[in-house]
C-alpha cells in the first residue's frame, strides 16, 4: 500500500514564501547590527577627524613687527665756559725787528729764468685749394733752374744722367724750407738738384681758405748729357 501525503501537509509550495521570510529576517539582522555599530565608527571618525585638524598641528602665523628707525644723533651743546687768559703775555718781539742790517741789505735772491717754450709747427697741408706757385710761371723757373745747374763733374765723367725729385715746403711767407730729395740718382746729382732747388727766389705760397699755410711741393730736376 502507498503512502500518500496530504495537500496540507505538503510543505513544497511554502519556500518561495519561507525564503522570502527568512530574507527579511537576515536584512533586519543587518540593519540592527549597522545601527548597533554606526554611533561608535562615526564616534572614531569624528576624534579622527578633530586629531588631524588639530590645532597643535598648525604652525602660527605671526606678524614681523619692523624695528623703528633709529634715533637721530643728538646735537652737540655748545660749550657755554669762557676761558680767560692772561693778557700780560710776553712777546717775542725780535721777529718784527726793523732794524737795518748790513746783511739784510747785502742779501740777494736769484730767480731762475723760465724756459722758453717754443711754438709749435703749423700744420703742413698735402694738398691745399689754392697751390703754391713760381713768380712768373713754371717756364721761369726752370729757365732759371738750367741757367744755375752745374752738371757734377765725376757724373758726367762716369755718363750718369737721370731725374732727381726734389720736395720742399713752402712757408706762409713764400721761402723754401726742407728742401730734400726724395727719389734719387747719385749723390753728386741729388746734391746739385737739392743746392739748385735752394737757391730759387720765394714762391707764392699756397693758400687754405684764403689763408695762407704751409704746403708741401715737388718738382722734378732732370739731368741730361749733350754730345
Amino acid at each position: 500500500m502507498e503512502l500518500k501525503k496530504s495537500v496540507k501537509a505538503d510543505l513544497e509550495w511554502k519556500k518561495p514564501i519561507f525564503f522570502e521570510i527568512g530574507l527579511c529576517v537576515a536584512l533586519a539582522l543587518i540593519l540592527m547590527a549597522f545601527e548597533f555599530i554606526g554611533p561608535r565608527e562615526k564616534e572614531e571618525t569624528t576624534f579622527q577627524t578633530q586629531a588631524v585638524l588639530s590645532d597643535e598641528d598648525f604652525v602660527p602665523l605671526t606678524k614681523r613687527d619692523e624695528l623703528p628707525p633709529p634715533p637721530p644723533p643728538a646735537a652737540p651743546i655748545p660749550s657755554s665756559a669762557i676761558e680767560i687768559v692772561d693778557k700780560n703775555i710776553d712777546v717775542d718781539n725780535d721777529i718784527f725787528s726793523t732794524e737795518y742790517t748790513e746783511d739784510l741789505a747785502t742779501e740777494t735772491y736769484t730767480i731762475e729764468d723760465a724756459p722758453v717754450q717754443e711754438e709749435p709747427e703749423e700744420k703742413i697741408f698735402l694738398v691745399v685749394e689754392e697751390e703754391p706757385s713760381f713768380p712768373g710761371g713754371f717756364e721761369v723757373m726752370y729757365e732759371m733752374i738750367i741757367k744755375n745747374t752745374v752738371y757734377p763733374p765725376a757724373a758726367k765723367n762716369a755718363g750718369i744722367e737721370g731725374t732727381v725729385m726734389v720736395e720742399f715746403v713752402v712757408e706762409p711767407n713764400g721761402k723754401l724750407s726742407h728742401v730734400t730729395a726724395i727719389r734719387k740718382v747719385a749723390p753728386a746729382l741729388d746734391e746739385e738738384a737739392v743746392r739748385v732747388v735752394k737757391s730759387l727766389p720765394a714762391w707764392n705760397p699756397g693758400k687754405q681758405r684764403g689763408k695762407a699755410v704751409r704746403s708741401i711741393y715737388r718738382i722734378p730736376i732732370n739731368f741730361t748729357l749733350t754730345n
